[in-house]
């Protein structure tokens, strides 16, 4: 509970006196986290929090998540004030700002082709995926050519893949692709009543749709690493059978908020 307030307190700072000046944050936006739904209709149906920003309640089944954005640094205060004096919030937050950390591929670790009696995919870069079978340095790999032996998955099991997005038309993917059965591709209806529009492979939060396509290529990458087909093209994943998910909240800049983000994983 301690530490609890203590996020109260210092995002009420950051509201009052460092408005718009975070840099990894949307500036001027908000996350606020009600105890429950009656709190959250208690706190708007007062007149002063009504009529402080622009203020949305997220769409989330989990927890009461409103969104709210002010305009400028009188209104941040006066939201602010308005916080304070409130019994219905658990923490405040700013809508932060994810970004794919730059990252560098390590292909230069050995790999020995002798697997003994088990038998190595025969996909064309499983050579360099030194992190499912590498010999020479123990300890460095998760033992993935022995593990198939007992499983190599199911297609029962969904996978959310929740970043860029996921390319599935990618070759690799094969059928390892997660699809809603019960939505009608393209007819702009929500068939399953699930809230969300053609989400026949996923859904992409950041441009609210229903189509999870990567524009950046990093979300497609994971999704390999977790699934890719055991079919003698690229590379292998470490689950041969699997179902993957495609959920979008970061743009192809590789940028996400965290609005997005609470959208996705709910």
């Amino acid at each position: 509970m301690k530490n609890l307030w203590l996020s109260f307190i210092l995002a009420l700072v950051t509201m009052s006196s460092v408005f718009a000046q975070n840099q990894n944050a949307i500036p001027g936006e908000y996350l606020i986290r009600f105890k429950n739904m009656s709190a959250a209709k208690a706190f708007y149906n007062r007149p002063g929090p009504r009529n402080i920003g622009k203020h949305e309640m997220l769409n989330v089944r989990f927890a009461p998540i409103a969104k709210v954005k002010v305009s400028d640094r009188d209104e941040a205060g006066r939201l602010g004030a308005a916080l304070r004096s409130s019994t219905e919030i658990l923490y405040v937050e700013p809508n932060y700002l994810y970004t794919l950390a730059p990252h560098q591929t390590r292909w230069d670790m050995a790999f020995n082709q002798n697997v003994g009696r088990y038998t190595k995919p025969t996909d064309e870069f499983f050579d360099k995926l030194w992190g499912l079978h590498n010999t020479k340095n123990a300890g460095l790999d998760i033992n993935a050519i022995n593990s198939w032996k007992v499983n190599k998955g199911n297609g029962q099991v969904i996978v959310a893949v929740i970043d860029t997005g996921v390319d599935y038309t990618h070759p690799d993917l094969g059928g390892n692709i997660w699809t809603n059965t019960k939505e009608i591709p393209g007819n702009n209806i929500d068939d399953d009543n699930n809230g969300f529009v053609d989400d026949v492979h996923g859904y992409d939060f950041a441009n609210d749709d229903g189509d999870p396509m990567d524009d950046n290529s990093h979300g497609t990458h994971c999704a390999g690493t977790i699934g890719a087909a055991h079919n003698a093209h690229g590379v292998a994943g470490v689950m041969g059978n699997v179902s993957i998910m495609g959920i979008k909240f970061l743009t192809g800049g590789g940028s996400g908020s965290l609005a997005d983000a609470v959208k996705a994983i709910d």
